[in-house]
């Protein structure tokens, strides 16, 4: 299964889970879920730790590019 279908199939499970779930049981499913959300960043904390990495990794990129443009040439 590619990487693709798996998440697909877990955002379809998400999906299927919010829709037949009532807000009673999704408050109990939560509280029984906080204890787990003591260690390590939140999900805000890691989608700007991602931004900030991809943003890092562009401009590494785009500094190497620029150094070797026009290098290449042989005089």
């Amino acid at each position: 299964m590619s990487t693709k279908e798996q998440h697909s199939k877990l955002i379809q499970g998400l999906q299927d889970y919010l829709d037949n779930t009532s807000p009673e049981q999704l408050e109990q499913d939560w509280k029984e879920l906080e204890k787990f959300n003591q260690y390590g960043p939140d999900i805000e904390e890691c989608l700007n730790l991602g931004k900030q990495h991809c943003i890092e990794m562009m401009k590494e990129e785009d500094s190497s590019l620029k150094e070797g443009y026009g290098n290449d040439k042989e005089d």
